[in-house]
């Protein structure tokens, strides 16, 4: 049997309302040559039933693992069973426009050294509201990406823009992957999977391929590990790990989102002999990040204070070990008053309070939002 054009990771856990859209999306494809490697963590019975009807189809391979298995490692094992020639992976909580895997062809053929790697991007689905909103092109089809580029400016940026190729919104090689894991042990590990799986991949590669238009929907947002994790406390994730090491390569090891996206950068350039991407960062960034966190999680009043403070203090006792000018700078960043449109922004929301919950929709929709019946009959064909 020859082996498939491409190889979907379907990794699912506890979400059966969303496995179904995810696997139905994949089977509705245009493009037909391809596996489904789909995985219940958990052995869930709830996602089996949601979904046996759709693992009949001799494209798809079934796995349950009763023992969850941590996020990196899940995405790893699975990826050890692809035999495609390109590998993408598809979160239950995504689902593909119909034509996405054709898209994603059409670059193969157009550019095969650049489309190594191919990323793009994906709209939103307010599953609460019915509402899809989608993201607006006005520009390329595609664009060039500059990998270093990229990587340092994400890591100086205060948000994470789509184009970083996650493999949730990716497409590989897997002779690059094969590449990889050679040198490195592993692709997906250790603490962000789909991150580090970006920075190794763009670590080895000048440049990649973007997608501009919309490829999938991303949905339950809000149910997201790293949605979650920001708000709260990622403490339940880093228990399912075996190591005791996981901050190695960072000032400290606070359980806070940043932190770990920070020290999966640098044991990426660790790996993979890029000591000049982890030279060119600014340290008081990677401070004033972390303390951007920890506000945050004290608006969600998830955690309790001493849990916040207990954080806090790990991330101010690293900072005082560092130059003046490192900890000046951070101390400016964090007395300097909001951009203005982030002072009313925030206004708005402390005067509407939970009213602003009630006309979210409203302001959703005018912002060209539109509302869907069915998630999946939305993506089988484009506007």
């Amino acid at each position: 049997m020859s082996e498939p054009y491409f190889s979907v990771i379907l990794p699912m856990y506890k979400r059966p309302a969303l496995a179904r859209d995810a696997l139905g999306s994949v089977l509705a494809q245009s493009f037909t040559d391809f596996e489904v490697i789909v995985s219940n963590n958990g052995a869930e019975p709830e996602v089996r039933d949601a979904i046996a009807d759709l693992i009949s189809d001799p494209r798809v391979t079934y796995l349950e693992f009763p023992e969850a298995l941590p996020m990196p490692r899940h995405w790893e094992t699975l990826s050890l069973k692809c035999t495609g020639r390109y590998v993408t992976v598809l979160p239950d909580r995504s689902v593909l426009y119909s034509d996405a895997l054709e898209q994603i062809r059409a670059q193969h053929d157009a550019d095969p050294a650049r489309a190594e790697i191919v990323a793009w991007a994906w709209d939103i689905f307010h599953s609460d509201a019915q509402l899809l909103q989608k993201r607006r092109n006005t520009g390329p089809k595609t664009t060039i990406i500059d990998s270093d580029k990229l990587m340092i400016d994400q890591i100086h940026a205060q948000s994470y823009p789509q184009t970083i190729p996650r493999g949730l919104n990716s497409c590989v090689d897997r002779r690059l992957i094969d590449e990889i894991r050679a040198q490195n042990g592993e692709v997906f590990g250790v603490i962000t999977p789909d991150f580090i799986f970006a920075y190794n991949c763009m670590m080895r590669r000048p440049e990649f391929v973007f997608i501009n238009d919309s490829l999938a929907v991303s949905q339950g947002l809000a149910g997201s590990t790293g949605t979650q994790a920001r708000m709260g406390d990622l403490r339940g994730y880093l228990s399912l790990f075996d190591s005791t090491d996981l901050f190695s390569h960072v000032p400290c090891d606070a359980s806070i989102v940043e932190n770990a996206i920070f020290q999966d950068f640098l044991l990426s350039a660790d790996r993979n002999n890029r000591p000049d991407l982890a030279d060119r960062i600014d340290r008081a960034v990677y401070y004033s990040k972390c303390f951007a966190e920890i506000a945050m999680k004290r608006r969600a009043r998830i955690l309790s204070r001493a849990d916040i403070d207990a954080m806090e203090a790990k991330v101010t006792e690293a900072l005082s070990r560092e130059p003046l000018h490192i900890r000046q700078r951070v101390e400016a960043a964090r007395t300097a008053r909001p951009p203005l449109r982030s002072w009313v922004r925030g206004q708005i929301k402390g005067r509407l309070g939970a009213r602003l919950e009630a006309i979210r929709p409203l302001l959703m929709r005018l912002r060209g939002a539109r509302r869907v019946d069915s998630l999946l009959f939305a993506v089988s064909a484009r506007d």
